[in-house]
């Protein structure tokens, strides 16, 4: 490949989060004619190795810290995402580390707690996500989650909630190792469920990821068979996500050579047009094409939007995803309407 290509491949490997993957597996190929690379671009990849593993070493520290501190306060907390699903890897320090350790607390007392001990001994604290409480710890960005995720629409949100929690109480504890602790995950098809839905909310709002799509494939292959596959049904029938789901199984498929019969949730086909639209959005170099947006009250009586692209673009990817999740796609826009309201002055 020319220069040009070789950067462009390594833009969007660090734009969708596996560049330290990616650049493995172009070491596995180094001896192969079309995966000659100058010694420059060698040395480029090299470093987002590098880069990813010092940044995962350092969140694996933290993590490990603050669940020995809050576990020995009874405090049960649940690790999610970045470490959790790091350990699927054949080398973890490869998957780049997540903006923040995000920790889920199920139980409100225990929660509360948590977030009293975090505005005491973190800095930076900010409790204007609902349900969230974000600071840094030692440098490190931390999120308390009080609930698993958000669904913008109330009814398929609070049937969510209730099947979080009835699972929470059910079923056994699982657990992982890292950096020599034992730490509490979800459980198998709890996690499943969490990583469609992350999945979904990304489609929605910003774009799917390429490591969020490893992050799935990988759990099918290593932990999908200590899921349980007719109850993740009847929860994504419960919030009305059978179809994005679908959608996300497809990618597996198109992207990563799944097959179908590897795909137990894979209920539908998706349209061809949509899943050329999801990947578009996976192989473009901006990072966020919904961006930031809201209204704001100019110099006389009109009120106008300061970022009218990125608007327009949350507009298109409500309306492209609205036949596959009607409550949630409509609720989700005019969830970022009201809040981008909320910049209006008085």
């Amino acid at each position: 490949m020319s220069a040009w290509k070789w950067k462009r491949l390594y833009h969007y490997s660090v734009i969708n989060g596996v560049a330290a993957i990616v650049a493995n597996g172009l070491s596995l190929c180094r001896n192969q004619f079309f995966a000659q690379q100058t010694g420059e671009m060698a040395e480029t990849w090299q470093k987002a190795i590098s880069q990813t593993q010092e940044a995962s070493r350092r969140q694996n520290m933290i993590a490990a810290e603050l669940l020995g501190l809050y576990a020995h306060r009874q405090l049960r907390p649940i690790l999610l995402q970045g470490q959790a699903l790091a350990c699927l890897y054949v080398q973890p320090d490869y998957r780049s580390p997540d903006e923040a350790i995000t920790i889920f607390f199920p139980f409100g007392t225990q929660g509360a707690k948590a977030d009293d001990w975090a505005k005491e001994h973190g800095s930076d604290v900010d409790e204007q996500t609902k349900h969230v409480l974000m600071f840094r710890y030692q440098d490190i960005v931390v999120r308390h989650r009080h609930n698993l995720l958000q669904m913008a629409n109330a009814l398929h949100n609070r049937a969510l909630q209730n099947i979080v929690q009835k699972e929470m109480r059910e079923s056994a504890p699982t657990f992982l190792q890292t950096c020599d602790t034992r730490v509490e995950t979800l459980s198998p098809t709890l996690t499943l469920l969490h990583l469609l839905l992350s999945i979904a909310r990304s489609m929605l709002n910003a774009g799917v990821a390429a490591s969020q799509l490893v992050d799935l494939g990988l759990y099918l292959r290593k932990l999908g068979d200590r899921v349980d596959y007719v109850k993740l049904q009847d929860w994504l029938s419960a919030i009305g996500m059978q179809r994005m789901a679908s959608l996300a199984g497809t990618m597996l498929i198109q992207m990563l050579d799944f097959s179908a019969d590897e795909i137990p949730f894979l209920t539908t086909r998706p349209e061809a047009s949509v899943v050329m639209a999801v990947t578009d959005d996976l192989f473009s170099l901006q990072k966020s094409r919904g961006g930031q947006w809201y209204f704001e009250q100019g110099d006389g009586i009109f009120v106008g939007t300061k970022h009218s692209s990125a608007m327009l673009w949350q507009v298109h990817h409500s309306a492209r995803y609205i036949t596959y999740c009607p409550a949630e796609s409509i609720s989700n826009f005019f969830s970022s309407f009201v809040h981008s309201l909320s910049h209006i002055e008085e």
